[in-house]
């Protein structure tokens, strides 16, 4: 992400990365429920091979959230480094 150097342009891609990010998850959520829905019974009571492809999309779910408050952590970052840098150019 540092190759050009600019720190806007790291914000932007940031940005966009988490825009992708909770559109997927959004789209994994909606799997899930429409699974459950599919299944018509609670997940405990899936078949084997039923059960291991809910687990699956679980930890799917899970990881592309934590890559969601990834970004937010990483903007936040960049925002409080950009901050920094306006505050210190003005001085």
């Amino acid at each position: 992400m540092d190759q050009l150097g600019d720190l806007q342009a790291t914000r932007r891609l940031m940005v966009d990365i988490r825009a992708r990010m909770v559109a997927w998850h959004a789209a994994l959520e909606q799997v899930e429920r429409e699974e459950k829905h599919r299944a018509g019974r609670p997940p405990e009571q899936f078949s084997p091979n039923g059960l291991h492809r809910f687990v699956a999309l679980r930890m799917g779910i899970h990881s592309v959230g934590a890559k969601v408050v990834w970004c937010d952590e990483t903007i936040a970052l960049l925002d409080a480094r950009l901050a920094t840098t306006t505050e210190a150019e003005t001085l």
